[in-house]
């Protein structure tokens, strides 16, 4: 139980920095589990719900400053604002999935954040129900709620011209 006060200390930190809006590496975390001892575990979970909401407030935040500077006749920054609010929504999905977590807490951070995303998405679409109809469209092509696709892999490269040698 000798690691558990340093393990809490690195939680603590990266957790601190995370709802301040930092990205910071991860894997030198050790996983949030009983081990820790129940006290230590209890105020590590609180931690982790506190931070998590200040993210998500930090998310909001920008998506409504984001809104309110918005030309809302123009479709494409309508989609540009969307696409970056989705965007910065990685860093809670891959928050709500981390692997150092209990199973049971990454299902609480992900329904909690789905609640939000859905919440701002139905907002924005009540918003715009008397905009025109483009923006309407543009509102509902690009959903909050779906994830924006991973980037496509590179294809592997073509073999070199030439000669093949097969043994």
């Amino acid at each position: 139980m000798l690691g558990a006060p340093g393990a809490y200390a690195a939680w603590v930190e990266w957790l601190d920095a995370f709802g301040r809006g930092e990205d910071r590496p991860a894997d030198h975390l050790r996983p949030v589990d009983a081990g820790m001892g129940p006290q230590m575990l209890d105020r590590l979970l609180g931690h982790v719900q506190r931070v998590f909401r200040e993210r998500q407030h930090r998310w909001n935040d920008v998506l409504l400053r984001d809104l309110r500077a918005l030309n809302a006749q123009s479709t494409s920054a309508i989609e540009v604002m969307l696409t970056s609010a989705r965007t910065r929504l990685a860093p809670l999905r891959a928050f709500a999935d981390h692997p150092g977590f209990p199973e049971d807490l990454r299902a609480l951070l992900r329904d909690g954040l789905a609640e939000t995303v859905r919440s701002a998405q139905s907002s924005l679409e009540d918003s715009t129900r008397r905009a025109p109809f483009e923006v309407q469209s543009a509102v509902r092509r690009n959903k909050m709620t779906v994830p924006l696709a991973p980037p496509p892999t590179s294809p592997a490269p073509a073999p070199a011209p030439g000669r093949r040698v097969i043994l």
